[in-house]
């Protein structure tokens, strides 16, 4: 009689790789979803106005706070952060909120229409400094470079 914990010579080691498969796609799937969300934050209907003296903005601290405007016709205008449609005093709460969690210096970036009224950036960076915020800064296109 064969002792039920004895191994044959044909008898192999195996290591189980499904399990290891599954988990190489959800990490791909974690990392193309990350990205996809980083592009998000930028909208890219925007046509930034262009400047020979202003660096372009990169975004280099994990705590900021992209701000797009973009131009919808003559008279309106809309604010977005990462596509979602603010009013202005949702914004004010929005910043202040997170003054309160992170800090006052959170860098903040506004991205704007070229064609854009400067008091509709204006009225966006008073609700800035409102909550509480200083380090601004507007993003445009380096002239220079096409």
């Amino acid at each position: 009689m064969r002792n039920k914990f004895s191994r044959s010579s044909t008898d192999s080691i195996e290591t189980p790789i499904a399990s290891l498969i599954d988990i190489v796609f959800l990490l791909i799937i974690f990392f193309v979803v990350t990205s996809a969300i980083e592009n998000d934050t930028l909208d890219q209907t925007i046509h930034l106005a262009e400047s020979f003296f202003i660096n372009p903005v990169s975004k280099k601290d994990p705590r900021t706070i992209i701000i797009n405007i973009r131009k919808l016709d003559e008279n309106h205008s809309e604010i977005n952060i990462g596509g979602i449609p603010l009013s202005l005093a949702t914004l004010k709460s929005v910043l202040r909120d997170t003054a309160e969690k992170f800090g006052d210096d959170v860098p903040i970036i506004i991205r704007a229409s070229a064609d854009l009224q400067f008091s509709t950036i204006n009225l966006v960076m008073e609700s800035v400094t409102e909550a509480g915020l200083y380090r601004i800064r507007l993003s445009s296109r380096d002239k220079g470079h096409h």
